[in-house]
């Protein structure tokens, strides 16, 4: 398929769409209830633990109606395969966590209309028979393997009974995989369970195995498990439905994107939740529908098109697959919407923080002074007595005021340090990784900035001490695990990413000294070689940066004692430093794993911002599609520098290479570039087999250089992508799945102190909250303040429902992920990353401007008191430096951005004029525009809120004395009396706006309304903002993109995916108005679809 210039093509379109929405929701993770009583009814799991399941109570309509899931994860049918079972989640509640509740879990409305406010509980799988075994046997080891599988179901559903389940008035039983074949099992006793005029159903999802011959002519599922009902005699028993797609996908109903969504497959005009609640709720005569074969997609005009979203096709027939609403894609599609929807089985462990044992008195400390830690994951089975230290990455620190911004970030501090998932080579799946799954695994946290290796301190900036104990933190940790089983192991891997690469390579004789010549003890650098000469002895300014970057951290911290000391005999010790000269000295047996192209030191030193005039170059490094010849040429000479380093390699006895050209950088930690279809092949291996073919000996040598390239970003060997689209969407990939060191920080909720004396309070009555990130260096006295957005509430049983989730109560709030405007990564946002950042979460239901409060329908009150949230709120922060403030800036999302309009002059007036006090609404501007039935929706909303929480106070004066309060509550009205700087950041195709506007009149007037329509909204809203272009210190960024909300998500913020409009993303636009850098940034798109670099569009 030949790839198009200018345009996206709209499945790719639809894809970052859908990518988008799963990075950016956020979903609260139910926690984990055990079974009370577990042991003395019998009902435990394999390892003997008590069974677990978790909660979300229902409200409003849906009090007493319950959905009761099970949970799969295939069988367990020996006593071998039970014993390992009983190691991990699937076996033990010891390793069960909370966990999100999506798909038909979810409790969002407009994703699951059906469902959302019913009690939902997800009963955890751990006895390995679908909740169907009653016996016991022994393990090897001597204990007891516990098959109490239908104890575990009685048991647990006997205590549901007890919590409400009795009382039910509407029931279903679902499960997915062998959680669903355990849900046909138990769909009697289910329904037997309640009286007659009880709707009880049962929903088996993936459950249906069939007992058929492979390709080798063995019954496969018959040796798993014996006995399967056969599909047709389905289809004549009353009541009962079929939703029999021809999608090739297992398990639709847990997750968002298959559940309900553009990418959910359709039959008879219906996605899965459609159909479900269309069976369930009788609202059809009947659901029973059976695809076509597969692969037709020659419907009739008559029928909707083909809508699975995951397909694969035989290869003779040289066909791609097929997207929602979209002829042909690319196989890669397959793996990409499988990764996006992170099956909640398959997914990896979170593997708690441990602190070092008596750090202080060791001297072995963070930048900060806290103890260091680890995550450790013990081993099991052939694996007990082997073991795999992984050491963290994450840059340098090489200044006194670099090391200081970092000790106030977890790469300097052990306070800031969370659990971690254990993927790539650290997952304990044997599909992923096959070789070390069951290994003791440890991953070593990095928070000296010296790669491990320093040993000095200095004084901070403030008088505190600021420690550079890597060497330190590398021994102690070290000794803690020798204690803990690492001296007896049998087998040993030392193994880290970049800075933990480089890390890996400086301690790697140490680590390899510390056990018997008989041990087979190696180590695994992975994109740990730095280069100190790019190309032409420099970077693009002239710059040797790598040299400086080390030469400062080799200095201020004292790293001597790591460096080979035949090389400090002859050189520079920052010279020693460098990858090229530490192999030299290294003994034990190593494999190099780096890309020849690493993408960290193409675009942080070869090609660094700023080093450059004008943007070709940001634009090759952004996408190696991009380069030029001179570009590429450039790039070349990088990786021949790169490939002579390591030449020194090829003569070593005992030790591997692995260099791949793709654009990338750290691939052992994530299992995607790990072992996967996206794992670079070299020599017919991915990374995982050549690293276990190197550990185990099972090939001669593997010491493999690939070619030099036709780059792309990233290259997939022996692969072609239809589009070059998809390499930015596997980038994106990558940053949203895998989660790279990068992190978003988690910030905790704040609740407002003395709210109940302020009336400052929730709807339901409780304190409101934010989140508060405090800034640092430059940034120290400059403020961020975005209120969260979230709709409204315009009737009292709209407020009611409301006051039972987080955008009416702090009860059901938790910590927040500051991503976006939000983040502390300067790379992603170079002008706020250091600013003091706060998220003021919105729990009043009319975007921070209500005044009353009413009597609920159970006779408690509803608090309507937005703007007391805000004022007293704002007072606080006030208390805690916002009155310092050299620099500020109030902005919100969607009702939020509402918000930043309706209190713009408040906050500007809060400040000295001297200081820069500015309003960045995003997503707040809304129409009052007719929908297709020629009613005005936008209007009912907010005339209801705007009466029912008494608004005016927040209102322009002048306007009410005009006009109806609810016009003067639209935008259009409210800019025209802001007095201060704002920039309006919207889409001229606003998704939510557009949405319910289509939605009014169902698919029909979806597949019919044309371009006019959306062009008729865009207009009437570049009419309303009309008024900004003569407003001096304003500003405009209106793009023409299906999208909303664009300044909190790393994606539509600066990103690859960030819409463009004067050679600008989201990012500089802000910034270039904000810092005044452009004499004025007042941007409007041209009419859809006009603009490629959108990535969200209109559906069709």
């Amino acid at each position: 398929m030949a790839a198009t210039s200018g345009k996206l093509r709209p499945p790719f379109r639809l894809l970052l769409l859908l990518l988008a929405a799963a990075v950016a929701r956020s979903v609260d993770g139910v926690e984990l209830t055990l079974l009370t009583g577990a042991r003395e009814k019998g009902a435990v799991c394999l390892d003997g633990s008590p069974p677990g399941y978790h909660l979300q109570r229902g409200f409003g309509s849906g009090e007493h109606s319950w959905f009761i899931h099970l949970q799969g994860g295939a069988w367990c049918n020996t006593i071998e395969d039970c014993s390992k079972r009983k190691m991990s989640a699937y076996g033990s509640s010891k390793f069960m966590r909370a966990v999100e509740f999506n798909g038909i879990l979810s409790n969002d409305q407009q994703l699951n209309s059906d469902f959302y406010n019913w009690n939902r509980v997800f009963i955890r799988y751990c006895d390995g028979a679908s909740f169907s075994g009653d016996g016991e046997a022994q393990d090897q080891d001597g204990s007891t393997l516990h098959f109490r599988g239908l104890r575990i179901w009685e048991a647990v559903i006997n205590e549901l009974m007890g919590k409400g389940l009795a009382t039910a008035k509407q029931a279903i039983l679902s499960g997915c995989s062998a959680g669903g074949l355990a849900a046909l099992l138990h769909c009697n006793d289910f329904y037997a369970r309640f009286s007659k005029e009880v709707s009880a159903k049962c929903l088996p999802d993936a459950g249906f195995f069939l007992d058929i011959e492979d390709l080798s002519g063995e019954r496969h599922m018959w040796s798993v498990f014996n006995g399967t009902v056969h599909l047709q005699v389905v289809k004549d028993k009353k009541d009962w439905g079929l939703f029999i797609d021809s999608c090739f996908t297992h398990c639709q109903t847990p997750f968002d994107i298959s559940w309900n969504s553009q990418a959910s497959p359709v039959l008879g005009n219906k996605t899965v939740a459609e159909a479900i609640g269309d069976w369930y709720f009788e609202r059809s005569y009947e659901v029973k529908e059976i695809d076509c074969e597969y692969p037709e997609i020659d419907h009739p005009v008559h029928h909707p098109p083909r809508t699975c979203s995951v397909h694969t096709r035989a290869a003779a027939t040289g066909e791609m697959p097929i997207l929602p609403r979209r002829r042909y894609a690319e196989p890669l599609l397959l793996l990409l919407l499988a990764a996006v929807a992170r099956s909640t089985a398959a997914a990896p462990d979170v593997v708690e923080l441990i602190l070092l044992t008596g750090a202080q008195e060791k001297g072995a400390v963070c930048l900060d002074g806290s103890p260091p830690g680890y995550h450790l994951q013990r081993g099991f089975g052939s694996g007990e007595h082997s073991w795999l230290i992984y050491l963290e990455g994450g840059a340098w620190c090489d200044t006194i005021e670099s090391c200081s911004n970092r000790k106030t970030t977890e790469l300097g501090s052990s306070k800031l340090m969370e659990a971690q998932e254990f993927e790539g080579i650290l997952s304990n799946n044997q599909t992923v990784n096959s070789d070390f799954y069951n290994w003791n695994k440890v991953f070593i946290r990095y928070c000296d900035g010296a790669s491990f290796s320093g040993n000095a301190e200095a004084q901070d900036q403030d008088g505190s001490t600021l420690h550079f104990r890597g060497l330190r933190i590398w021994q102690a940790v070290l000794d803690e695990l020798m204690e803990k089983g690492l001296a007896s192991a049998k087998q040993a891997l030392l193994s880290g990413c970049s800075a933990g690469g480089l890390a890996t390579l400086l301690h790697c004789n140490d680590f390899h000294a510390r056990f018997p010549k008989e041990v087979s003890a190696k180590c695994l650098p992975d994109a740990g070689i730095f280069l100190d000469i790019l190309c032409s002895s420099e970077d693009l300014s002239g710059k040797r940066l790598m040299w400086s970057v080390f030469n400062g951290t080799v200095q201020l911290q004292n790293v001597s004692e790591v460096l080979p000391k035949d090389c400090l005999a002859k050189k520079d010790r920052t010279e020693c430093f460098l990858a090229t000269e530490l192999v030299k000295s290294i003994t034990a047996p190593t494999l190099i794993v780096n890309s020849a192209y690493d993408s960290w030191q193409i675009r942080d030193t070869l090609a660094p911002v700023g080093s450059y005039p004008g943007q070709s170059w940001l634009n090759c490094t952004n996408d190696i599609g991009n380069c030029n010849s001179t570009q590429m040429e450039v790039l070349n000479g990088f990786r021949k520098k790169f490939v002579d380093g390591v030449k020194v390699v090829k003569d070593k006895k005992d030790w591997g290479l692995f260099i791949d050209s793709c654009f990338m950088h750290c691939q052992t930690k994530y299992s995607i570039s790990w072992s996967s279809q996206f794992s670079p092949v070299l020599g017919n291996m991915t990374i995982a087999k050549a690293v276990g073919d190197w550990y185990f000996e099972r090939s001669k040598t593997v010491k493999e250089i690939d070619c030099d390239s036709k780059l792309r970003s990233p290259v997939l060997p022996r692969r072609r992508l239809a589009e070059p689209f998809l390499l930015l969407l596997l980038l994106l990939l990558l940053a949203a799945v895998a989660r790279p060191t990068a992190a978003a920080d988690v910030v905790e909720l704040t609740l407002l102190a003395g709210a109940q004396e302020k009336g400052a309070v929730c709807l339901d009555g409780s304190p409101p909250g934010y989140h508060l990130q405090r800034g640092f260096g430059s940034g120290e006295h400059s403020w961020l303040v975005f209120l969260e957005g979230g709709a409204w509430c315009n009737s009292i049983e709209s407020c009611s429902r409301r006051k039972m989730g987080v955008y009416g109560s702090s009860k059901f709030m938790k910590a927040a992920e500051f991503n976006g405007i939000l983040s502390n990564d300067q790379q992603l946002n170079s002008d706020f990353y250091n600013w003091n950042k706060v998220a003021i979460r919105y729990c009043d239901g009319a975007s921070f401007s209500g005044d009353a409060e009413a009597q609920d329908k159970d006779g408690s009150t509803l608090h309507f008191r937005g703007l007391r949230i805000w004022e007293a709120v704002v007072d606080e922060l006030m208390g805690k430096g916002l009155a310092t403030a050299k620099q500020a800036i109030l902005s919100g999302c969607s009702a939020g951005g509402l918000a930043a309009l309706l209190h713009c002059n408040d906050f500007h007036a809060r400040f000295p004029k001297e200081v820069s006090a500015k309003c960045l609404p995003d997503a707040g501007f809304f129409l009052d525009v007719e929908d297709l039935s020629g009613e005005r929706h936008m209007w009912s909303v907010f005339n209801g809120t705007v009466h029912l929480q008494n608004v005016r106070e927040v209102l322009s004066k002048d306007c009410l004395t005009k006009k109806d309060p609810t016009e003067c509550f639209f935008p259009a009205e409210l800019v025209k009396s802001i007095t201060a700087p704002t920039l309006i950041l919207n889409s001229a195709y606003d998704s939510w706006q557009m949405d319910p506007f289509l939605d009014s009149h169902g698919p029909v007037a979806k597949l019919t309304f044309g371009i006019a329509v959306p062009h008729k909204s865009k207009n009437k809203f570049v009419d309303d903002v009309e008024i900004v272009k003569d407003k001096k210190d304003w500003g405009l960024f209106i793009d023409s993109c299906f999208t909303h909300c664009q300044t909190p998500f790393n994606i539509s913020w600066s990103s690859q995916a960030s819409p463009v409009l004067g050679s600008k993303t989201v990012a500089e636009a802000v910034g270039d108005w904000y810092f005044e850098r452009s004499y004025e940034v007042k941007e409007i798109d041209c009419e859809y679809p006009c603009n490629p670099t959108c990535s969200s569009q209109l559906p069709t």
